[in-house]
């Protein structure tokens, strides 16, 4: 309700008592006395807007009969600055009336009185007979006081009361929802609007919710039922869960809110928020994945996951993350930045369980996952999306193929007519394509299946049904996954004859690796050609996996035959390897990839089969194939930066960028992988892929447990590859990590595994030159950082590794007899060092450790020679 109130009233009773005689009467002894109904503090704001403009006093008089006042006076006094004691208002009146001549000589008669204005008013204005009269007083406390003289001319006061002069409106500095858009519906997000609200101090504050016409629906109210100003407030946080005064949602719809604030003088204030709108179907945030399943690390076209972030309501929001948790709902990745939120955040498939928010994670493995947006709001507030679901799948369609027949005869009246295939397939939610290809690649008949491949038979037709011509073909049978894995398998040497006797050749594996000189072996003990490098020795078993190739030869009718020959031609260079025989054929011949002058040369060969039958004068080739000889290793590329890691102390910047760069010109890249060791030769981080690669690996300078890389040491970063001949290729290159400074809160750090002492001594200048060397080095730099915080004390500590930590009797023995001496000793050697050097030795304190401080545990023999250390620590000066 709204109580509007005209003024300030205060009753006052005036109380004549018996004392006086009037009327010729005898004087009473009781004297006059006046006082205030409610002498409380009163409050007026005199601006002309009609409420509580006045100071409103209702006297009460109370008088005996024949009792007379004479004059009454009303006087409003300033209490501060220069109106201080001073009045600014007087309100009075004089009773000028007389009793007649006989009266006043008798005393006798009536005694003329005042007759009391029902209300004396005061409007807040000056009345004190000077230029101020009319205008509006300052705001401030005021007292006031009524006087009023009896016919006697006896005066008699009422105590002062307080009057405070207020025309100040309450403050509003601030009114600001959490957002203007909210559903409440009880799922945990944006149920409620807080509505946080700064100000003035105040009487009332009142906060009021209202529909589109206007109508309330929901109020606050914080009001200071006490008299004290003290306990007057700020206007308080508003939530608001959707619901009216009883407790019933309110319809969807378009709300205001009006925030009121009202002072004890009727000052009023307020701020409206015109449109909050509920809607209990309404999304705040959406993330949408463009893919429901993609492949990481492939370099195929979905390898990566474009995921689209919305914010409907981005006021107030500061910051975003996007999180991705596996099927067991740990999280595995989160990116994050500041608003503006971006269309689009690329995934990479990337992620650790130990470390989320690493700069470059391994890629994670197989399985489903999701993403969730969560945004960040300046008060705190936090607020997540649906999440969604994806899958990771880096494994391509398996197939396998098998030709029952490898030369057919559309003319032929037998099963020749048909090449038959026999097909296995994984089941993918996608098309299987078989293609038909002639010698240029070009597809000459195409056949598919949905999910998953079936045997066929090609008559020798193309796609457009017409009959292909004699040659040779291959097969392939390929499908792309829904996540953009590709996998294809294919057949050679397929040849359609319809004017020889059929021949045809056909080897397995189509490409080789020959390292060792084999024996060409014929079958049917036909002759081999003379070569003078073979291995008279070898036999099949002696044949490696790819280091030979077996040509098998496909003819209808061996005997009658002259001669024939089978040629292996270098396509660029045009060099060739030939095995002949005459007589019949054999059924297979084993080629060891060397030319006839006994190289080896890397390239397509072409493989060609000619017949001479007798009395035959002209010689053509009566079937090809294709073969690759390859014996190299995949090409590498491999750069580090920096190739000298030096971070700040802050570890602001901690990345050492890895760029590789891997392909092979003959054979697939089957398998390549990145190895950093520490100096060990321990592996310290690995990543892997395959295929031809260019990458660049982000390292954060840390093992796969965040361990970061230690100071002053080497670590060797190795780039191996193997092709699917099993050909391997290898480089390497050093990354030397500075002395590093560490801050630790106040302390700075200095971690040396890499000053090295003869074993059980502390001379640091007995070892070899080159350790000599690299211990002086590593010294030179250490003291230069050390007289870089010349406002730092330093200790430097020695450790050592236990050797007896089994035996925890022996362990204890070695640590008080032997290594924490020696620790001292090195410490101190250090120390001695380091003053040579130039830092001031008063700085420094030695300090052995032993193996008290072990950074791993010392059984674990692979990595606890980082126990051996130097360690600085580096604190300010008091």
């Amino acid at each position: 309700m709204k109580n509007i109130l005209t003024g300030c009233t205060v009753a006052v009773f005036l109380l004549l008592l018996p004392g006086l005689t009037f009327a010729g009467g005898q004087q009473e002894d009781a004297a006059l006395s006046i006082a205030f109904e409610d002498d409380a503090r009163q409050f007026i704001s005199p601006t002309g807007d009609g409420v509580q403009d006045t100071l409103e006093l209702s006297p009460i008089a109370v008088r005996g009969e024949g009792q007379a006042i004479r004059s009454y006076e009303l006087t409003v006094y300033g209490t501060t600055g220069e109106l201080d004691g001073q009045a600014v208002y007087r309100q009075a009146e004089l009773e000028t009336r007389e009793r007649g001549f006989f009266g006043r000589v008798f005393n006798v008669g009536e005694v003329p009185s005042l007759e009391l204005p029902s209300q004396l008013v005061w409007d807040g204005s000056f009345l004190v007979g000077d230029e101020r009269d009319g205008s509006i007083v300052p705001d401030g406390d005021y007292l006031y006081q009524l006087r009023i003289t009896d016919a006697e001319g006896r005066s008699f006061t009422t105590p002062p009361a307080r009057v405070t002069v207020d025309t100040e409106a309450p403050v509003i500095e601030s009114v600001e929802p959490g957002f203007t858009l909210f559903a409440p519906t009880g799922d945990g997000r944006r149920d409620e609007l807080v509505i946080t609200q700064r100000g003035s101090r105040e009487y009332i504050w009142r906060g009021v919710f209202a529909d589109s016409d206007g109508e309330p629906v929901r109020e606050f109210e914080q009001i200071n039922t006490s008299s004290r100003l003290v306990n007057d407030q700020e206007p308080p946080e508003i939530t608001w869960d959707g619901s009216d005064a009883d407790g019933t949602p309110v319809p969807d719809g378009v709300y205001s809110y009006t925030l009121i604030g009202l002072d004890r003088a009727g000052n009023r204030t307020e701020r409206q928020i015109e449109e909050i709108t509920i809607d209990r179907e309404a999304e705040f945030l959406a993330l949408a994945a463009e893919y429901e399943v993609f492949a990481p690390g492939t370099g195929g076209e979905r390898d990566q996951l474009p995921l689209m972030p919305q914010v409907f309501e981005p006021e107030g929001i500061e910051r975003w993350q996007l999180e991705v948790r596996n099927d067991e709902d740990a999280l595995v990745r989160r990116l994050s930045g500041e608003m503006p939120l971006p269309e689009q955040i690329l995934f990479d498939g990337r992620g650790s369980l130990s470390r989320p928010e690493a700069a470059s994670p391994p890629v994670l493995p197989d399985g489903a996952y999701t993403a969730q947006l969560v945004v960040l709001h300046q008060d705190g507030y936090q607020e997540r999306s649906d999440a969604v679901s994806f899958e990771i799948d880096t494994t391509p369609p398996q197939a396998s193929v098998e030709p029952l027949r490898r030369v057919f005869n559309p003319e032929a009246d037998d099963e020749r007519a048909q090449l038959q295939f026999s097909q296995t397939s994984s089941v993918e939610e996608t098309t299987w394509t078989g293609r038909i290809l002639d010698r240029s690649g070009t597809t000459v008949r195409t056949f598919e299946w949905e999910n998953q491949a079936e045997d066929f038979a090609w008559d020798g037709l193309t796609d457009d049904d017409q009959q292909a011509p004699d040659g040779m073909y291959s097969y392939r049978i390929e499908a792309t996954d829904l996540a953009g894995n590709t996998g294809s398998t294919e057949v050679s040497g397929l040849r359609l004859d319809t004017i020889s006797d059929g021949a045809r050749v056909y080897f397995s594996p189509e490409a080789i690796s020959p390292q060792e000189v084999f024996e060409d072996k014929i079958a049917d003990d036909a002759e081999p050609a003379a070569d003078p490098d073979a291995n008279p020795d070898a036999d099949d078993s002696e044949l490696e996996d790819g280091a030979a190739v077996q040509v098998g030869i496909e003819i209808e009718n061996r005997d009658d035959i002259q001669s024939w020959a089978l040629e292996f031609q270098h396509l660029e260079r045009g060099e060739t390897a030939r095995i002949t025989g005459e007589g019949s054929v054999p059924e297979s011949v084993v080629w060891d990839g060397r030319l006839d002058d006994g190289r080896i040369i890397d390239g397509e060969y072409l493989v060609r089969f000619v017949l001479q039958y007798p009395d035959q004068v002209e010689v053509a080739p009566t079937a090809e194939d294709y073969l690759i000889v390859d014996t190299r290793g995949p090409e590498l590329t491999l750069e580090v930066s920096p190739e000298e890691f030096s971070p700040d102390p802050d570890m602001e910047d901690t990345e050492i960028t890895v760029s590789l760069l891997v392909s092979d010109r003959w054979s697939d890249v089957e398998y390549w992988s990145v190895e950093i060791l520490d100096p060990q030769g321990n592996r310290f981080q690995y990543w892997e892929g395959s295929g031809d690669a260019e990458e660049t690996i982000v390292w954060d300078a840390r093992d796969e447990n965040g361990e970061l890389v230690l100071s002053a040491v080497e670590y060797v970063v190795i780039l191996r590859a193997r092709d699917s001949l099993g050909n391997e290729s290898m480089q390497t290159r050093a990354i030397s990590t500075d002395v590093m400074v560490i801050r630790d809160g106040d302390i700075l750090r200095i971690n040396i595994p890499s000053i090295v002492f003869e074993p059980f001594a502390d001379d640091l200048f007995e070892r070899e030159n080159r350790t000599l060397l690299e211990n002086i080095r590593i010294l030179q730099r250490l003291s230069d950082i050390l007289k870089s915080y010349p406002d730092h004390a330093v200790q430097i500590g020695g450790h050592a590794v236990s050797i007896l930590y089994y035996d925890e009797d022996l362990a204890r023995r070695e640590q008080e007899q032997t290594l924490l001496p020696l620790s001292r000793r090195r410490a101190r050697e250090v120390r001695k060092a380091l003053g040579i050097l130039g830092v001031e030795l008063e700085r420094m304190t030695a300090r052995g450790f032993g193996g008290a401080e072990p950074v791993v545990p010392h059984s674990d023999t692979e990595n606890r020679w980082k126990n051996r250390r130097v360690e600085v620590i580096m604190t300010p000066n008091q």
